[in-house]
């Protein structure tokens, strides 16, 4: 009876030692098929693979380790791909900025808006006149107003801008609608939201090999021909508003994207 007490013993424990050793040998295999999957570029199958270890073998602790540490190393190596992703935005939009921000000159009210805010070089040089006008922040926030100057007011409260039979019409924010009189000038400038301003702008640019017809209408109605200069102008402010926002956006995600390595590489010290 001792003999076969003895021999059952033995059995159990030959067979525990067995699936611990199988256990293991599993969750190391784990931890290879990571780095096989890494060498394939499937990075997301990897990381699901690190997590299933801690699903899978909750006692196995070394193992646990090595695949948080293997996990950090993955995240940290997503990260310096989109460091280097976002450098080279910042350099390719840095590069075209450059070559542009000769037709830009810094507007004279800059000071009084807390950031600089820059406008056409042409645009500049203008004599205070009826137009659309644009102007863009350095962190490539466009703004628009349109300005009447008459000799009777207009108390206008919508634009339309048309071309060929077809318009669009912007309606004016009334608590950002400006009038004053300077002898017997009468003006009138309201400044639009950013839809409205998306909206014109794109319009613009579809037509601008057209005839567009600009129309302030309220009491009274007065229109206006953009020519190809006005035109220009505004295509190419929005152009630079544009490429100021992505710079700007890729430089943010870049200084993130800085620190977030800089703290993994500080949990691997631990």
């Amino acid at each position: 009876m001792k003999k076969n007490m003895y021999a059952w013993c033995v059995l159990l424990s030959i067979l525990f030692l067995s699936c611990n050793k199988q256990e293991r040998s599993t969750s190391v295999h784990y931890l290879q098929r990571v780095d096989s999957l890494l060498l394939l570029n499937n990075i997301e199958v990897a990381k699901r693979t690190l997590d299933s270890i801690h699903v899978l073998f909750p006692q196995e602790v070394e193992e646990r380790k090595k695949a948080l540490l293997k996990k950090y190393e993955i995240e940290e190596l997503e990260l310096e791909r989109n460091f280097i992703f976002y450098d080279s935005i910042i350099r390719v939009k840095q590069t075209v900025i450059d070559s542009i921000e000769h037709f830009f000159v810094v507007k004279a009210d800059s000071f009084y808006r807390g950031e600089r805010v820059y406008e056409h070089f042409m645009q500049a040089r203008m004599f205070p006149k009826t137009s659309l006008k644009l102007d863009v922040t350095e962190k490539g926030t466009l703004n628009m107003s349109s300005i009447y100057s008459g000799n009777f007011p207009l108390k206008y409260t919508t634009m339309l801008i048309s071309s060929k039979g077809v318009f669009i019409q912007l309606e004016e924010q009334s608590s950002r609608l400006y009038t004053f009189r300077d002898g017997d000038t009468y003006w009138e400038i309201v400044n639009y939201n950013e839809k409205n301003v998306q909206d014109a702008l794109s319009f613009i640019n579809q037509f601008k090999q057209e005839t567009i017809e600009i129309t302030l209408q309220g009491q009274k109605k007065y229109s206006f021909i953009l020519n190809n200069e006005d035109k220009n102008r505004i295509i190419s402010t929005w152009y630079y508003a544009t490429l100021l926002q992505e710079y700007n956006f890729a430089k943010t995600q870049h200084n993130i994207i800085n620190s977030k390595i800089a703290r993994l590489r500080e949990k691997n010290k631990k």
